[in-house]
Formats: C-alpha cells, sequence, structure tokens
C-alpha cells in the first residue's frame, strides 16, 4: 500500500458508492429502460438531491477512517472496538440530528446503534449478516495493509459492532493474492461460521467472465441469500463481496467497467458498486475516477475529505510496528 493506493481505496469506493445509489431498489430490466443496455455509467442525482451524492456506505467508512486515526494504539485491540463504536454512534448521532446527513441508512446499523450496546463476536446482539458490516470495512485495510491477517480480524470485529455474523472481509496484495489469501485465511476459520462465505465466493469465481454480466449477476452470482430471508442482489455481506469478486474478474484492469458491472444488477448496487471500488481503487490508484470525474464535469461529494482521511489512514499504517 502506498499513499496513492489509500486514496484511490477511499475516492473509487465513494465513486462505485454513489453510482450504484441512483439505482438502488431498482431491477435490472427497468435499469435498462432508463440508462439502456449496459446501465448507469456516470453518476446521477438519488435520493431527491439535486446533484449525486454518497450513501450511508461511504459514511460509515468515513467513521471507520476516524475511529482509527483517532485510535492511540492500535495494538490494542479492546480500546481500537471502543473508538470504532464511538465513530459509529457519531455517525448514528447525525443520522437522527441531520437531515441533510441521513442517506437512507441500513435497518441494522441504526437498530443496533440504537440499543447503545456493543456487539461482540461472543456477544451476538442479533443476527444479521447483512452488507453493512463490510461496507464500511476497508480504511481497516489501508491501516493493516502489511498485515492481512490483522486487518480481518480487527475487519470482524468492527462488523460484529452491529452486525453478529462473521460472513465478510477480503485482504491482499494483488488479486491473484487477495484470492488466495482470502480463503486461506476463511479455511482457518470453523467452517459452520462461514459457509454462506464460501459458497457465495465459489459461485463468483466459477461463473463465467463472458456474456451478459448484469443477466449472470442476477441468476447467478451473489444469491446464497441467509437466515434473514434476503436471497441474492447482495443485500447480505457474502453476496455482496461475491458480487464485486465477480465484477473485478471480469474486468481486473478496467475499474470504470468493474463499477459498472457491480452496480448494473437488480439489489442493493451503492455496496457492491462501494466493495467493487475499494478493492479496485487499492489496486489500481485514483487515476480512473479522476479522469471520469473531469470527462463528466461531475463531482464526487466529499473529494477532498476522502483524499485527506485517506492520507491520514496511511500515515497511520506507518506508526505501526
Amino acid at each position: 500500500m502506498n499513499p496513492e493506493k489509500a486514496i484511490g481505496c477511499m475516492l473509487t469506493s465513494a465513486y462505485g458508492d454513489s453510482l450504484g445509489l441512483a439505482v438502488e431498489f431498482m431491477d435490472l430490466s427497468y435499469i435498462r429502460k432508463m440508462y439502456g443496455f449496459r446501465g448507469i455509467t456516470n453518476l446521477q442525482p438519488a435520493l431527491g438531491f439535486p446533484y449525486p451524492v454518497i450513501s450511508d456506505d461511504t459514511q460509515m467508512a468515513e467513521w471507520t477512517g476516524v475511529g482509527l486515526v483517532s485510535a492511540d494504539d492500535l495494538s490494542n485491540d479492546e480500546l481500537l472496538r471502543a473508538w470504532l463504536w464511538w465513530a459509529y454512534l457519531s455517525w448514528y448521532e447525525r443520522q437522527i440530528t441531520n437531515s441533510n446527513e441521513s442517506r437512507a441508512p441500513g435497518s441494522t446499523c441504526m437498530s443496533a446503534l440504537s440499543r447503545r450496546v456493543m456487539g461482540l463476536r461472543d456477544k451476538p446482539i442479533n443476527d444479521s449478516a447483512g452488507c453493512g458490516g463490510i461496507m464500511r470495512a476497508h480504511p481497516i485495510g489501508i491501516v493493516f495493509a502489511n498485515n492481512p491477517e490483522k486487518a480481518f480480524e480487527v475487519g470482524i470485529d468492527s462488523a460484529a459492532l452491529t452486525h453478529s455474523s462473521p460472513d465478510g472481509f477480503m485482504s491482499g496484495k494483488n488479486l491473484s493474492d487477495s484470492f488466495k489469501g482470502m480463503m486461506e485465511i476463511l479455511n482457518s476459520y470453523p467452517q459452520n461460521l462461514i459457509t454462506g462465505t464460501k459458497k457465495a465466493l465459489y459461485y463468483a469465481l466459477v461463473a463465467p467472465v463472458a456474456g451478459d454480466h448484469s443477466l449472470i449477476i442476477d441468476k447467478r452470482v451473489g444469491r446464497v441469500g441467509g437466515t434473514l430471508g434476503k436471497s441474492g442482489g447482495g443485500w447480505l455481506g457474502h453476496d455482496a463481496l461475491a458480487i464485486a469478486i465477480y465484477a473485478i474478474r471480469c474486468a481486473p484492469m478496467n475499474v470504470l467497467e468493474a463499477l459498472r458491472i457491480s452496480v448494473n444488477h437488480s439489489g442493493d448496487s451503492d455496496s457492491t458498486g462501494a466493495i467493487t471500488g475499494a478493492l479496485m481503487g487499492a489496486l489500481h490508484g485514483p487515476l480512473a475516477i479522476e479522469q471520469a470525474l473531469v470527462a463528466s464535469g461531475t463531482e464526487l461529494e466529499h473529494y477532498e475529505y476522502l483524499k485527506s482521511l485517506a492520507t491520514m489512514l496511511f500515515e497511520k499504517s506507518l506508526a505501526i510496528k
């Protein structure tokens, strides 16, 4: 990880989030009716705002970053969880007190935080495997980029604060290493806890990369579902991760195309776009997104703040021994 890739991770995730937000909840047929066969390809207004905006996904990722930057000792797991908990509560307070800050926040995050009871791995507060735990995790990957196992552990602790299912997370140095490292780490965990994750990732890794990607996602990828009765579309963490990995497999060297694939399906498009963007940005840096914004004359909400936060997260990583 270097400063440019840290910035790429944060900016590209926010871009994917904003791109997908305009078509979240839409069926693929309706997306294509509105935007053509390729679907949405540029940032569009959403949530009643007259301009493109980020969703709660990017907001919570920002607050994950704030928690990490604020933490005095990243080696102390208990204190680190406390800082992340404080950060998420700060986000929650802004959701309920400032209408301009409310961006259709996830029900599990809001419910869990409203109770003011911190979830832990061994003290579940619900049975949720929703994607609200994974879409905010990439700042952890920046800070612990040189220690994937630690990133995985902190990622689970972070998700467990509001979501009590352990399914989800990914780390690595490049695309091939990421897939290999991800499966090695998963294989070290009790298999009964991660059945959904392994199954979802299997389908993502074997699905054909040629053909109508959007239909393949709707029919074959990210459709494992879970105990909440949700099936497909990336609403659950392991399914959202699977869609992101599939999109990256389809266009590993083309950031904008991977993002396009990741959001044009019938489901949680902003979250799948955010996860795809975090991974592609960490791999390729911010150039593709910066060029796209200039070419379209569009602004990415919180652009300068995201760049600044990414730099602080990278600097924080240098302090880890």
